[in-house]
């Protein structure tokens, strides 16, 4: 499903330049679960963001479900992010003066489905996150795990085949983050490929496998 080979990614600060990631090879298998897990700076977020093709590599290849990133423009890979990958952020992302249900359904608009199918599928979704009777709140309506479930949803509703979770839990407290975790965990039994980018070691023991990170490389 995911083939990493030899990526590297450099940033550059001025004169300076630093290396986020250094060579780093692995691969991921259709209908994994799986935690990148290190600290702060160890360039776990920098792997999720080119997996996702949300940025791309200094140097080496990324093959998604047999697409080369690398040979895609802004434009295909924006497509290829749209209908493959759900994307859940630490943050939410979530536009604050629209509803809900109109959150869930943005990246419907990008897609082949007409207007008239999109609210029952983002309210299906939304349903199945158990946010079925609010979806007419806005965010500040929401509690914390509330909005991170209508993240959640909203990574849904293309019905990608790989959902990557950048620190899904990283703002809430600890039983809410158990929570989205059980929500991940059904999702990758129902079939989907998860990829969780975490600091948290409890957390991360629920997924199938752990490839920690430090330094910007695989360390296990």
């Amino acid at each position: 499903m995911i083939e990493v080979e030899q990526v590297t990614k450099t940033y550059k600060l001025g004169d300076h330049s630093f290396d986020a990631l250094k060579s780093v090879s692995l691969k991921i298998e259709k209908g994994e679960f799986v935690a990148i897990l290190g600290s702060s700076g160890s360039g776990k977020s920098t792997l999720m963001h080119l997996i996702g093709g949300l940025d791309r590599p200094t140097s080496g290849k990324i093959v998604v479900d047999g697409e080369d990133l690398s040979t895609l423009n802004d434009g295909k890979l924006a497509r290829f992010r749209n209908e493959k990958i759900g994307f859940v952020f630490q943050f939410f992302n979530l536009l604050p003066t629209a509803s809900t249900l109109n959150n869930v359904i943005m990246p419907l608009i990008y897609t082949k489905k007409k207007g008239v199918q999109r609210v029952p599928k983002a309210t299906e979704v939304l349903t199945s996150v158990g946010l079925g009777e609010k979806l007419r709140n806005r965010p500040n309506q929401l509690s914390g795990g509330e909005q991170q479930r209508v993240s959640l949803a909203r990574a849904l509703v293309n019905d990608p085949e790989i959902i990557l979770a950048d620190e899904p839990t990283g703002n809430l407290d600890s039983k809410t983050g158990e929570q989205i975790f059980e929500l991940l965990t059904t999702l990758n039994k129902q079939g989907k490929t998860v990829i969780v980018v975490t600091h948290d070691q409890d957390l991360a023991t629920a997924a199938g496998r752990i490839i920690r990170l430090k330094d910007g490389e695989v360390v296990t």
